[in-house]
């Protein structure tokens, strides 16, 4: 007998409708509600957050560019909209913040008031003339000059300027060695004499700083006006210790208040992962930098 009669007879028990229906197929088992609670929440950031926001609004605008429709250009809009008012609502409380706290007002470094702002900027037109001329006992300046620069002359009015107002002492060095057009009679000329290669000055007019007993300092390289030699003076001067801070803050009020760069290494133990800590610290530094005592 074949292989298909004996599958046949095999099942003549069951008669001529032998063939058996499939089981049914199990039923779907309801989800189980305490599993549903206890299900990990979504991965990546919160929506709407600002880390959601930096990620996704390329992604919406690129795809409002490409594809131009309502719903897409609609969803770019309102994502920004969210952005933009909480960047407004942190610049309301930054402000309300900076305001209240005398050690983050940049009132307290430099008036935003006119009268105030006035008044500061006659004090540190006064305080850098005593820098000035407290220099002139301690430092002096070399004016590097050539006869083919077209800017070294412009620059001696200048140089007599300083030496005049000041009393610091000036030395013109000239690379050609000659007499120099307008400059002072009691300000020596020197020839070069290698100087130029020396102390690497590359440009005329340039201007640098002495301070006895073999300091020097290049201040300026090209051209440089009144106010502006003499603010680049007073910083050297600071640089040298050759004024007191009070008064260097007085002269650059855009100095007060300023950290230095070792903060995090003042000799206090502070944990820099926790604010609660490195907060107080810091304002006790600035408040020190200021000079007002400790401020809550």
């Amino acid at each position: 007998m074949n292989e298909q009669a004996t599958s046949f007879y095999g099942h003549k028990e069951s008669g001529w409708f032998w063939y058996d229906d499939p089981p049914p197929e199990a039923e779907a088992r309801p989800a189980d509600p305490a599993a549903a609670q206890t299900a990990a929440p979504p991965s990546g950031p919160t929506p709407m957050s600002v880390e959601w926001l930096r990620t996704n609004l390329p992604v919406l605008r690129d795809k409002a560019i490409d594809q131009p429709t309502t719903d897409n250009v609609s969803a770019y809009y309102y994502a920004q909209r969210i952005m933009m008012d909480k960047a407004q609502v942190f610049s309301d409380k930054a402000r309300e913040v900076t305001t209240s706290d005398p050690l983050l007002d940049e009132n307290l470094r430099v008036p935003f008031a006119s009268a105030a702002k006035a008044a500061q900027l006659r004090n540190a037109n006064e305080s850098k003339a005593a820098i000035l001329a407290a220099v002139a006992a301690k430092a002096g300046l070399w004016f590097f000059h050539d006869d083919t620069c077209q800017y070294c002359e412009s620059q001696v009015p200048i140089a007599n300027t300083i030496a005049r107002r000041y009393g610091i002492p000036v030395v013109y060095i000239s690379r050609q060695g000659g007499a120099i057009r307008g400059l002072d009679p009691s300000i020596p000329v020197k020839a070069a004499q290698g100087r130029f290669e020396k102390l690497g000055v590359t440009h005329t007019p340039s201007v640098m700083m002495l301070v006895p007993p073999k300091d020097y300092y290049l201040i300026a390289q090209g051209f440089a006006s009144l106010t502006s030699l003499e603010d680049r003076i007073v910083n050297a001067a600071h640089r040298y210790g050759l004024v007191e801070e009070r008064l260097y803050q007085d002269a650059v009020p855009t100095s007060r208040g300023i950290l230095s760069a070792d903060t995090s290494t003042s000799g206090e133990v502070v944990d820099w992962n926790a604010p609660e800590q490195w907060v107080p610290h810091l304002k006790k530094m600035i408040a020190d930098t200021y000079g007002i005592g400790e401020v809550k």
